[in-house]
């Protein structure tokens, strides 16, 4: 996200310390000059009194992934006041701990309503000339925006929010629009293999998990005899730790490795 995927990219200094040197053709800009931050309903034809259904996002449907769940709809008349506006093409950054921190937030090229509404806890910004709706979202998910910006968190334990004013003046180093999509297009490669293995880890971890509630039942009810079986002993912290390993999230990175790190 510094230095683009051409090694041999002529480099100049950035001016911001934490990016360093950058290509000679980029740009360093803050967001606040390529986004507009939290547009307003009233762009919509639509008002208080409408009952056409829209999407509405609380929080949960809403990935750390960047992918959203379009499956509940509600009427405009009963969200248009309180909750949070956004349009299709626009993108969302949880401000709330910990879903900041895990990276909470969308690219809403997907979002199936024109327009819809969400949960307070969004900042919304919408992609101007220069920036690419995607390459926006992977901007505000990488760690080195998410680390930053939690040193800038405010507000009660539990309750701490990231301050709009932080996301506005954060400083990118920015691509022209073509190599933008040529970035975003190597991430999106490099990273299948990464998910489809995943994605099979996980599917293997479900199909772990369903044997032991079959093989729990069928001893249970008696279909299974295990009069003759010897059960070694184990301690309850090992039982914990057991547990523990088959919940725990798939990682397959190594330790230290991060796709934010190549790009």
């Amino acid at each position: 996200m510094t230095r683009g995927i051409n090694p041999d990219a002529r480099l100049k200094p950035s001016g911001v310390e934490w990016i360093g040197d950058i290509p000679e053709h980029w740009e360093v800009s803050k967001l606040k000059r390529v986004a507009l931050f939290n547009p307003s309903k009233s762009e919509t034809r639509l008002s208080s009194s409408d009952n056409c259904e829209i999407v509405f996002l609380p929080m949960e449907k809403i990935s750390v992934s960047g992918e959203i769940d379009n499956s509940e709809k509600r009427p405009v008349a009963e969200v248009w006041n309180g909750f949070t506006y956004f349009k299709r093409g626009d993108v969302v950054i949880a401000k709330i701990t910990p879903c900041f921190e895990n990276g909470k937030g969308a690219f809403l090229g997907a979002l199936e309503s024109e327009f819809g509404f969400g949960t307070t806890e969004l900042i919304v910004l919408r992609p101007l000339k220069g920036i690419d709706g995607q390459y926006l979202r992977f901007i505000t998910s990488t760690n080195q925006f998410l680390l930053l910006g939690e040193q800038y968190m405010t507000g009660a334990a539990g309750q701490q929010r990231i301050p709009s004013s932080f996301v506005r003046n954060y400083q990118v180093a920015l691509p022209p629009a073509e190599e933008q999509t040529t970035i975003l297009n190597y991430i999106s490669e490099s990273s299948a293999s990464i998910d489809q293995a995943i994605s099979r880890a996980q599917r293997e971890i479900e199909l772990i998990r369903e044997y032991r509630t079959r093989l729990i039942s069928d001893v249970v009810t008696g279909k299974l005899d295990v009069r003759g079986v010897e059960v070694p002993d184990v301690s309850e912290g090992e039982l914990l730790e057991e547990e523990q390993d088959i919940d725990e999230p798939v990682d397959m990175m190594d330790e230290g490795e991060s796709l934010d790190e190549d790009y």
